[in-house]
């Protein structure tokens, strides 16, 4: 028979029909990108835990949910000293449960998936306004990452007459359909901070909007700034793409995470909400699932050591504390203790869309017979205890100043190249299917190097290069790519 959920794996939360017996038997084919079609996989993976497990030694072995329950009584004594740490994968009932729990204890609520809204402070575009949008500009790549959505975005290019303008680092196929500005890596934020100049000295920007605070702060700002081509931009570049947006009636920002890959990525944020902001026009984040952590207040995490973390569907290797309890359907090394939850096949729930609306999590099959929600392990570990949320906050519009990290990184003798990397996941669960898909298609992990290095270095097509960074080497195959 046929059932229906959704496909958590990003922000756009797309239907999901499932072919099920006594277990699911796979996906009924329809327009979803890789990740939905490989969603229900995980069901079945054999790293699953069915009983909680703890680190004895150098090896985990498998406890009582008794003993599990009472070590987390223990460990939330730790008051000052504990973080809640939580991803976008977790429904909405999961985070009641979790912040009450933070809350109570006085404990910080974070995440270690990049908050790009935290950054956006004018107005959030949703999904729709692609329909109307009459110049879209996309500020990453936005192909590779979100095929679904591309597809609505070229069908307004080819349909419509929308025009599209990209700003990546790197040419991806993107690039192939729209009109691209290709900066050095980490040079975005100052070729946006030129296109606000350019808008302001040519007075085609909103001059409503200089009522916003900020404005003459920001505005004052702009004098200073470096020249454009240190980003690798010639200034003539901007001119088309600064003219056609001061001229559309309904611009609209587009932003992938692959903007999150490099040290200045806020600031790349602020200058794009700041250019939005003199348009006044909204900005679409597309992503991982961000609005849900947003409506009840969770933060970065900041990377400093805590005695407790407690982690709900997140990676441990990205915590930094002494010990490390995961909420988590699959077994992870790295965790202290780990507690069996179900995947998300096995739960009902709401979860938080890219427009910030809900979408409804039905559970295809029921979890193994010891694996609990994390309602239910939470209310045992301290007794009356019962979800809630914080009140909702009115969004802040405001111009910000951009000063810092606005220009392109330097190499060094030692380290003569910047490397760049692209997400293509945005939760934990997509390791595990990645890993599944590259067996399948018998992919190898790769990077892409320019033509002209490559040859000066004697690199061919498909070699195996040792790569060595700062913090770590390993072994990838060359792709030689004008890119």
């Amino acid at each position: 028979m046929e059932v229906k959920t959704i496909c958590p794996h990003c922000g756009l939360l797309c239907d999901l029909t499932l072919l099920k017996e006594r277990e699911i038997l796979g996906t009924v084919p329809s327009p979803l990108c890789v990740k939905g079609l490989l969603a229900w996989t995980i069901t079945y993976d054999q790293s699953r835990i069915y009983q909680p497990m703890m680190r004895k030694g150098r090896k985990h072995a498998t406890i009582h949910w008794k003993e599990a329950v009472e070590t987390m009584r223990r460990k939330i004594k730790n008051k000052g000293a504990l973080t809640f740490v939580v991803s976008g994968s977790c429904t909405e009932e999961e985070l009641a449960w979790i912040y009450s729990l933070s809350n109570s204890l006085g404990a910080p609520m974070v995440t270690t998936d990049p908050v790009l809204s935290a950054s956006i402070f004018c107005k959030q575009a949703t999904i729709s306004d692609l329909e109307t949008a009459d110049v879209i500009f996309i500020l990453g790549e936005l192909l590779e990452f979100h095929p679904v959505l591309a597809g609505q975005i070229l069908r307004s290019k080819y349909e419509r007459g929308t025009r599209l303008f990209c700003l990546s680092s790197r040419l991806g196929p993107s690039s192939w359909f729209s009109e691209t500005l290709q900066p050095l890596p980490g040079g975005e934020s100052l070729v946006l901070l030129h296109m606000a100049q350019m808008l302001i000295q040519q007075g085609t920007y909103k001059k409503e909007q200089e009522k916003i605070p900020g404005f003459p702060e920001f505005r004052s700002t702009l004098k200073a700034l470096p020249p454009v081509d240190r980003a690798g931009i010639k200034p003539l570049a901007l001119s088309p793409v600064v003219d056609a947006l001061a001229k559309a009636k309904k611009p609209l920002f587009v932003v992938t995470p692959s903007v999150t890959k490099t040290d200045n990525w806020k600031e790349t944020l602020l200058s794009l909400s700041n250019l939005a902001l003199l348009l006044d026009c909204g900005v679409l984040i597309v992503g991982g699932l961000e609005k849900g952590l947003r409506k009840y207040g969770v933060e970065e995490y900041d990377g400093k050591r805590k005695k407790v973390a407690f982690i709900f569907r997140s990676d441990p290797r990205s915590v930094d504390a002494d010990f490390k309890i995961l909420f988590t359907p699959y077994f992870v090394e790295e965790a202290d203790l780990l507690i069996p939850i179900p995947c998300f096949t096995e739960l009902s729930g709401t979860l938080t869309d890219a427009d910030g609306g809900t979408k409804k999590l039905n559970k295809i099959s029921d979890p193994p017979q010891d694996v609990r929600e994390v309602g239910s392990i939470l209310s045992e570990v301290v007794e009356e205890l019962r979800p809630s949320s914080p009140p909702p906050k009115k969004p802040l519009f405001e111009f910000k100043e951009v000063k810092e990290k606005i220009n392109v990184p330097r190499v060094s003798a030692g380290f003569p190249f910047l490397l760049y990397s692209q997400p293509t996941y945005f939760n934990f669960d997509w390791v595990k299917l990645k890993k599944l898909l590259d067996r399948f298609l018998d992919l190898k992990d790769s990077f892409e190097l320019n033509p002209e290095d490559a040859e000066r270095l004697g690199i061919k097509e498909g070699a195996e290069v040792m790569l060595r960074t700062e913090k770590e080497e390993f072994k990838r195959v060359a792709l030689v790519r004008r890119s």
